[in-house]
């Protein structure tokens, strides 16, 4: 029962982890991107095309920063996903470990049937 939620999660954190891959998504996405930044421009008129590049100026040289900042803290975030895997698995270990032949504690106190008889 408890793989049922320990091996999502573990799926989860792989496929996160692929999208981070260097060279995996960046390459499949860069050709549509760049196909579909140049039909843009080419219907924008130069005082947006001027905005536009100087926004990029602007922005460009933090990209090699926030970039890494993403990839820290997906790493981070994976390294918990794991942890918690790891807890729960721990736990179905554990309860695969408790006989199913347990008797019950009778009830005990005002819950206790036989104090009606």
């Amino acid at each position: 029962m408890f793989g049922l939620f320990s091996h999502p999660v573990k799926g989860i954190g792989k496929s996160i982890a692929n999208a981070f891959r260097p060279g995996l998504g960046e390459v499949v996405l860069r050709q549509p991107r760049r196909a579909m930044g140049k039909a843009a421009a080419g219907r924008a008129d130069e005082a947006v095309k001027r905005e536009m590049m100087d926004r990029f100026k602007e922005l460009a040289p933090g990209a090699k920063e926030r970039r890494k900042r993403l990839k820290d803290e997906a790493k981070r975030w994976l390294k918990d996903l794991e942890m918690e895997a790891e807890r729960s698995r721990h736990v179905g270990e554990a309860m695969q470990d408790v006989p199913g032949d347990v008797e019950a504690v009778p009830p005990q106190g005002l819950m206790n049937p036989q104090r009606f008889t």
